[in-house]
């Protein structure tokens, strides 16, 4: 049997606990697969770790990278981030990027101008998540093309992680 989890806040830690220590899943390997542990969250967002939750937290997804058979991540530059953080690294590391086709949708010869009528942001709406960047693109935008007709749309969550999405019409720039 092949089990596949993923890293995030370790639900697979008390399989790869029992696994570890032969009280179970001895014929089992474990596939953990990697996308940003919580102390990933917590450094790039510039927060503070503010509740034992978040070590109970951080112990689990440790333990479960740690224990994995594999351990698959879409970059290298997470697992850099693990090794940088001193994480405990299996020994099967393997890089899987996210499967993006390779041909184009739309086949233009060189040059050729497609006229854009909409552009969007799709991701939470947090500076780490590039929102001050896609601002900053869109103003660039409206000043080198004053007369472009654009609809701008944003497709996430506030940064409050509520329910309501963020509505446009509230961010200037």
């Amino acid at each position: 049997d092949v089990v596949h989890f993923h890293e995030w806040n370790g639900p697979g830690v008390f399989c790869l606990s029992a696994r570890r220590l032969g009280l179970g899943f001895l014929n089992t390997i474990f596939v953990v697969g990697l996308h940003s542990p919580l102390m990933w969250h917590k450094v790039s967002s510039m927060e503070f770790i503010d509740n034992p939750d978040d070590l109970e937290a951080d112990l689990m997804e440790r333990i479960s990278i740690r224990d994995a058979h594999y351990l698959v991540s879409p970059s290298s530059y997470m697992v850099q981030w693990l090794h940088e953080k001193r994480y405990l690294l299996p020994a099967n590391i393997v890089i899987q990027p996210d499967l993006l086709s390779s041909e184009p949708s739309v086949v233009n010869q060189p040059g050729t101008i497609i006229p854009v009528h909409e552009i969007v942001f799709f991701g939470r709406l947090i500076v780490r998540k590039g929102l001050l960047l896609f601002l900053k693109a869109i103003e660039k935008v409206q000043h080198e093309f004053p007369d472009l007709e654009m609809e701008v749309t944003f497709l996430g969550k506030d940064q409050d992680n509520s329910d309501e999405p963020l509505d446009p019409r509230d961010l200037s720039i």
